[in-house]
């Protein structure tokens, strides 16, 4: 299927205009549109804007692909689509309980964007720190939050900003070197989240991510004993100490991706996530308020023209 819409102009046309639909009645494209003023444009096509901006730039140095990133709006517009439309997997849902089940206060959100987790985690009561750079996505991360959520750069991170949680939800693919970046940090973490390597982690047309075996990710962490285990489309590391404290959870955890005999390496806490927070709405709820009040938000998120099927 993506590889139909990397090379059919008319379908992938046709799925941008419908991530927009889906994502009217998202309050996220309200602040965006708010965040943007006048230079909101509903409808971009920002997935293949921002593959042709990163081909034109063709940045070498890791100064250059920062820089990038530092001015680059439609990374904005796609990682709010993303979140907008539902297709982006409810991580925090899934890991959430996990969380409030652990002896953990502060979580560092590396790569944060436009605090798609970040922000709902602070509502949730943890203490919560961005690591990105300064950019478009970052700064409409500070307005959603009203300035709340303190920010680091990813080239000063040391062990001076170790937390009890490391939140790296679609981070790792945008590191050339995981284990130089994070080698400060993963010996003080009690806890990391990342997506489930094991899953197709295709990334279409845009050409900036660096696909690493998921075998080299879990011998990473296993330097640090951090053992995976699985919540939904996510993945909770944990070290066996861990582990076995969570309320009713005794047996050992999986080794390379695999349970133990004998034992479960699931995580199936009921979820407790705020009601509150728009990011946590499952995509079918707000799929119903997007059929009642379309005709309302028409008016500011009006696109072209729909395209003609044949």
């Amino acid at each position: 299927m993506r590889s139909h819409l990397d090379a059919c102009r008319g379908c992938w046309d046709r799925w941008n205009r419908y991530r927009w639909d889906a994502a009217l009645a998202h309050p996220l494209l309200d602040q965006l549109a708010d965040f943007l003023g006048e230079d909101y444009r509903p409808y971009i096509d920002s997935s293949r804007a921002l593959a042709d901006d990163w081909d034109l730039a063709d940045p070498q140095t890791p100064a250059e692909v920062a820089a990038f990133f530092q001015t680059s709006t439609n990374y904005l517009y796609n990682l709010a689509i993303w979140e907008a439309s539902g297709n982006r997997p409810a991580y925090l849902n899934a890991t959430l309980p996990v969380l409030q089940a652990l002896p953990v206060r502060t979580v560092l959100d590396l790569g944060s964007g436009i605090g798609s987790d970040a922000i709902a985690l602070q509502a949730a009561g943890f203490r919560v720190t961005t690591c990105d750079f300064d950019s478009p996505s970052t700064r409409f991360c500070a307005y959603r939050a009203d300035m709340t959520l303190p920010r680091i750069c990813p080239t000063v991170v040391s062990s001076e900003h170790a937390a009890d949680v490391l939140w790296c939800i679609d981070t790792l693919d945008h590191l050339p070197d995981p284990d130089h970046t994070l080698n400060a940090l993963l010996p003080l973490a009690l806890a990391v989240v990342t997506e489930d390597l094991d899953e197709n982690r295709a990334h279409g047309r845009q050409r900036f991510h660096h696909r690493h075996p998921p075998s080299q990710i879990r011998a990473m962490f296993e330097r640090s004993d951090l053992r995976p285990h699985r919540a939904g489309p996510a993945t909770v590391w944990m070290r066996p100490t861990t582990w076995a404290a969570l309320p009713g959870r005794t047996a050992r955890p999986a080794r390379h991706g695999k349970p133990d005999p004998g034992s479960t390496n699931t995580l199936t806490f009921p979820v407790c996530v705020p009601e509150r927070e728009p990011v946590l709405r499952p995509l079918e709820r707000w799929t119903e308020q997007w059929r009642r009040g379309l005709g309302q938000r028409r008016d500011r998120h009006l696109g072209p023209p729909r395209p003609q099927l044949s």
